[in-house]
Order: structure tokens, then C-alpha cells, then sequence
């Protein structure tokens, strides 16, 4: 062999044997088999509601469980950039396309589940180790002896991967052994948290290792990808998947496939019903298979093909905590009572703030979903569908990532969502308005898909920096007011109404006649609303534009400032009304000639509430349906259009 060829080969050769032992760079620690009580003793304290964040164990750490876990090697780091280039090439300008710096060293963080599995299994093919990602118990097990093992990161890094599918724990899991999570798997992977950092921030490791709660659980989407989240290996034999139940919805059972007869409910006649709250912990709450904190806020709703209506909120013991699950309640058709709320998503530690559904076509139910960090920052969006009534839903899967993919300079969003199905050139497109905030001002930023949700774009470019921002005749990119509402106009231009950047006194009205990239200012004939409130639109299908919201803030309601809203009444005489309010516009939001107060109750139509997030949706028979942030009420146009009672 020629010296060329054969130097060659021996540095082949050696490169190989690099990966024959254990994988590149990496220390291994071994921990023996053992027994030990994993999770914590969850307070009831956690479901309190309230603005004080609670302290100790979450809803999903308990309840205490013994366990058994065989012997496994991890590895003392986390993967890092330079092992995981070497498997995706493609690595280094993921991280350098995002802003952060490329060290050798450093955790390899952006990193989805799936590539970090499919990681793994490179490692077996290179190596014939049982490479693989550690289960949950593995994890907690070797994080409780980190000192003793050595580990680095444990408490003072980013967040790590495990192998599991997330559930709740349940008693049925004592005594098990080696302990790997349900088999058909479920919305969220599991991933520990490693003490909060990121790969741009340094922490102290000696207050980390105090606040350390080694039985925190976190979980989110397997295509997830953050700046605090990475990964590290294990080697040993890769256990059985753990059979423990899990509770299927009693909302899911027993839903009728039948096709309702939309003529038979319709109504021609004036009719209004107030059916009390749809979402419910039915009394029994504060359980770890369904959270139920009592503050439920921003709800979506749709109806399905078979007539029963579906209703989302979120639950938290306070706003933005990470603490929170997205509820589900079902409404079968021809029935009065909502079901008992179930849970419909949760990412355990990360903030899922608003929930979107929407019916897309025939036996189509989208459902998108905010994902935040644990940080309640660095938002993505989700997307699931359902083609049986909303019983079963697709796997969900990151279909935008706002702050990643974004090209908006510096602003930060939040998906409180408003979903619309609109016409841009005689195409049908999905738009959505979403909160989004920078240094100065808040607004709306509008975005659209034109590929049934699986993809989106933002449409506004320009926000906080634009001078012109929200001042009546000015125009520039974003919507004026967060929370907003939006509907396209006969000529194709869309209309928005928004919370707070209030002009002369009153609601802020925007207008954008190139499809949302920007937009034009002027003071709406409504009066602000703030805190508390969110107002909805809706294109009836018999034509005309419905608008709901408040007369007054719910601060001037508890300072017994209310300004109120003139109403005409039965008699013709104009009256002072207080509290959620309906208008019609039959001209195109140029004008609104009905007005009428929704009333909390049957036989008391000037009392109404005075806050809550609206969202509302018309069934093919005509009903208006509408819901605040957990009641519900039904109504036709023709009541809208009827004067009010006379006192």
C-alpha cells in the first residue's frame, strides 16, 4: 500500500475507534441500581387562586411514589455543540442564525426531541452502546445524588430532554420498576429542569444547588426547540413502557356522530338564552389528573358538524403563571348543560396562555395553542386537528416559532389569538391577530397562513418604532390596542378594533387597506375597555358586522365611575345601560344601528357583566353563540335587532 493511502487509512482508523467506547468528549458516571420515593407531596395550596405565586411542589410533582430504577451510566455534561455538529452539520448556523454564540463546549441547545433521540441512536450505530435518552425516574434518580456523581448542569444549566411521554403520576405507578411513561404516547415529552438557565446566561451554581427542587417536572412538544433546553446520554438497556391510566374525558364519550337538522333549531322569532357557566370544575377540582385553578380567562369556541358546541380557557392560579392547563367543555346539541371541563392541553412549566379553535371545514377542527417558555416568554405556536367532532385530536406540532422565525425587530408577542377564515385576491386565507409589545407601546400584530394553518407569516412590519403609532390619520404596522378583534369589509379592507392606545376618549378603530401591512387610525364610536375585558367581531351570515364589549373598565366600575351606554328601549325613549353590550352594523362598520345590553339573567336585561374575554361563533341555524371568560349565552339577530325592555 502506498505510505499516502496507508497514513490515510490509519487516521480512518483512529477516527472510528473515537466512537467504538462511549460517545466523543464525554465522562460517564455510574449509578446502581436502587430504590427510591420519587415525586413530592403536593399542598392543596397550589390550586389557590390569587396573584401570589405558590412556593414548593407543583400540581404534577405528586403524589409521592416509590419506585425502582436498574443500573444505568449518564453522562457527567450535557451534549454539546461540538458532539452534536457532528451528527447535524447543519448545527452551528441553527445557532449562529439565532444570535448566540458558538463555544465548543457549551450545551447544545435548540435542540427538538426527535433530534435528540435520533442523536442517540446514531451513537448506537456508531458505537453498539445502548445510547439513549434517560427516563424520567433515571433522571431524578441521578440528579438527587448530582454532588456524589459529579454531574455538571444539574442545577445550574438548561433544561434536559428524558425519554418519557409526560402524564400525570398516579398511585398505580408504586413499586414499579424502571418506570418509562405510557406507550401510545400523549402531547407533551418530558424534560427536567436544570435550574433555569440558558446557554447565554451564567448562574451561580451554589445558590442553583439551593433552590434546586429536584422533583420539578417540565414538559413541551417533541419538535420544541429553545435557548434552554438541551440533552445529555445514558448507556444501559432500554427499559419497558409503563401501562399506568390515563383518564379519558367524560366529554369524550358517548358523542353523537349524527348530522343535526340546522332548519329544525333555527329560529325566526326574537330568542335569547343566558345558560349560566361553561367552564366548570364541577366540583371537583384540585386534582392531579385535572388541574382546576378558579381563575379561567381567554376562551375560544367552535361548533362541530354534529351540532354540539366546544369551548376552551385556560386555568392558572394567576395570569402568565407556568402553572397552567388549557380546559375543554363540550355542549351536545339540543342540550342545556356544558359538560364537566376536561383537560385539553398542557405543557407542564411553560405558559400556554391562549387557545384557538376553529372549524376549517367540513369534519375540520383546527385547534392552535401558545407555547411560552418557562419564563412565560418565547412563544410558538401549535397546531391539532380534529376530524371527528373534536373526540381525538393529531399530534400537536410547532407550526410557528414568534420570537425564532419572526422577521420583527425586537417586539414581543403574545398569542392571545383571534382566528378568522378571510378572502385576500379571491384566495381563502387564515388570519390571526396577536398581542405583541415593545419598549414604548402595545398593539396587534396581524399574521396569516395561506396553507390551512401548517405555516405563517407576519404581515405587520413596523410597531414600536413608528412614530405615527395609533395616532388618529397616521398610519404605521400594527394594529392600535392589544386583544383585537379583526373582520374584512365589502372592498376587501379589514377593520380592527383594540384595548387601550385609546384616541379622543374612545376605543381605537384601525383600518388597513393593503391586507394588513398597515394600517390607518381614528377613534371608533365605542368606549374604551382595559384590563379584564376583550372585546370580539363577528361577520354574521345574514350580512351584517356584530361587535361585543364593554360600556365601562372594570376600574370604573369598582370606583363607581361608570359612564354607561344609551339604549333604546321599547317605549322609544333612550336609556343608560351598564355592563356587555351587542351593536350591529348593517353598512359596514360606517355605522351602528342596533345597540342592546346582554343581560346576566332572563328577567333582568339592564343588568350585565361588566368584564371578561369574549369570543363568540354562529351555528349554521342561525344562533349567535358567545361566551366571556366562563359564561355562556345564546341569542338570533333578531333579538339583536329588538328594542330593550322598558325598565
Amino acid at each position: 500500500m502506498p505510505r499516502r493511502n496507508c497514513l490515510f487509512f490509519i487516521v480512518a482508523v483512529v477516527w472510528l475507534l473515537s466512537f467504538a467506547t462511549e460517545a466523543p468528549c464525554q465522562k460517564y458516571a455510574s449509578v446502581e441500581s436502587a430504590e427510591f420515593q420519587r415525586g413530592a407531596d403536593v399542598s392543596t395550596d397550589v390550586f389557590d387562586s390569587g396573584r401570589a405565586a405558590h412556593y414548593g411542589p407543583d400540581w404534577d410533582e405528586g403524589p409521592r411514589h416509590k419506585v425502582a430504577v436498574s443500573a444505568f451510566r449518564i453522562a457527567r455534561k450535557q451534549v454539546s455543540m461540538k458532539e452534536l455538529v457532528r451528527f447535524m452539520p447543519e448545527y452551528r448556523k441553527r445557532i449562529e442564525s439565532a444570535g448566540l454564540d458558538w463555544h465548543d463546549e457549551s450545551p447544545a441547545v435548540l435542540v427538538s426531541w426527535n433530534e435528540a433521540d435520533a442523536y442517540c441512536r446514531w451513537l448506537v450505530e456508531s458505537t453498539d452502546q445502548n445510547y439513549r435518552l434517560p427516563t424520567e425516574a433515571e433522571w431524578e434518580l441521578a440528579a438527587g445524588n448530582s454532588v456524589d456523581l459529579k454531574l455538571e448542569g444539574i442545577a445550574d444549566g438548561v433544561q434536559e430532554w428524558c425519554l418519557d411521554w409526560w402524564q400525570p403520576y398516579s398511585m398505580e405507578l408504586e413499586n414499579s420498576k424502571d418506570p418509562r411513561g405510557p406507550s401510545y404516547g400523549s402531547l407533551v415529552r418530558v424534560c427536567r429542569d436544570g435550574g433555569g438557565g440558558s446557554v447565554e446566561e451564567e448562574v451561580d451554581q451554589n445558590e442553583s444547588l439551593a433552590d434546586f427542587r429536584v422533583t420539578d417536572r417540565s414538559a413541551t412538544v417533541p419538535d420544541d426547540r429553545r435557548t434552554n433546553l438541551g440533552f445529555r446520554v445514558v448507556i444501559g438497556k432500554e427499559p419497558e413502557f409503563t401501562e399506568a391510566s390515563e383518564v379519558t374525558p367524560k366529554s369524550l364519550l358517548k358523542v353523537s356522530n349524527a348530522l343535526p337538522d340546522w332548519n329544525e333549531s333555527k329560529k325566526d322569532e326574537p330568542y335569547f338564552w343566558a345558560g349560566g357557566k361553561f367552564i366548570d370544575s364541577g366540583g371537583e377540582g384540585k386534582s392531579t389528573v385535572v388541574p382546576y385553578w378558579s381563575r379561567h380567562h381567554v376562551p375560544s369556541l367552535t361548533w362541530c358538524d354534529n351540532g354540539d358546541l366546544l369551548a376552551t380557557a385556560f386555568t392558572a392560579p394567576f395570569d402568565n403563571s407556568d402553572q397552567m392547563a388549557i380546559l375543554i367543555a363540550r355542549l351536545p346539541y339540543g342540550k342545556e348543560k356544558w359538560t364537566k371541563a376536561e383537560r385539553f392541553f398542557v405543557a407542564p412549566d411553560h405558559n400556554v396562555t391562549s387557545a384557538a379553535l376553529f372549524r376549517a371545514g367540513e369534519n375540520l377542527i383546527h385547534h392552535y395553542n401558545g407555547l411560552g417558555s418557562n419564563h412565560c416568554d418565547d412563544f410558538s405556536m401549535i397546531k391539532r386537528e380534529s376530524r371527528d367532532n373534536g373526540v381525538t385530536w393529531s399530534p400537536p406540532k410547532i407550526v410557528h416559532r414568534f420570537s425564532l422565525d419572526s422577521d420583527s425587530p425586537g417586539p414581543r408577542l403574545w398569542p392571545h389569538m383571534d382566528l378568522k377564515s378571510l378572502k385576500s385576491d379571491g384566495e381563502r386565507v387564515l388570519v390571526m391577530s396577536t398581542d405583541v409589545a415593545g419598549d414604548n407601546d402595545s398593539g396587534s400584530a396581524l399574521f396569516i397562513s395561506r396553507d390551512e394553518g401548517e405555516s405563517w407569516s407576519e404581515l405587520t412590519r413596523t410597531g414600536s418604532s413608528a412614530d405615527n403609532f395609533a395616532l388618529k390619520g397616521k398610519s404605521a404596522g400594527w394594529i392600535a390596542g392589544i386583544h383585537a378583534p379583526v373582520e374584512t369589509l365589502a372592498d376587501g379592507s379589514l377593520m380592527a378594533f383594540g384595548r387601550s392606545n385609546n384616541i379622543d376618549g374612545f376605543a381605537p378603530m384601525s383600518r388597513s387597506f393593503d391586507f394588513g401591512k398597515t394600517w390607518t387610525y381614528s377613534a371608533s364610536p365605542f368606549p374604551p375597555i382595559l384590563s379584564g375585558q376583550r372585546s370580539a367581531m363577528l361577520r354574521l351570515k345574514e350580512g351584517p358586522l356584530l361587535f361585543v364589549s364593554f360600556t365601562d373598565t372594570a376600574a370604573n366600575v369598582r370606583e363607581k365611575k361608570r359612564v354607561g351606554m344609551k339604549f333604546r328601549n321599547s317605549d322609544g325613549n333612550q336609556q343608560t345601560g351598564y355592563g356587555t353590550f351587542a351593536a350591529i352594523s348593517e353598512d359596514d362598520g360606517m355605522t351602528w344601528s342596533h345597540r342592546k345590553l346582554i343581560p346576566n339573567w332572563h328577567r333582568k336585561p339592564w343588568r350585565s357583566r361588566v368584564s371578561g374575554y369574549l369570543s363568540c361563533v354562529q351555528s349554521p341555524d342561525g344562533l349567535i353563540h358567545l361566551v366571556s371568560s366562563s359564561h355562556y349565552y345564546r341569542f338570533n339577530l333578531a333579538w339583536l335587532q329588538e328594542p330593550m325592555a322598558s325598565p
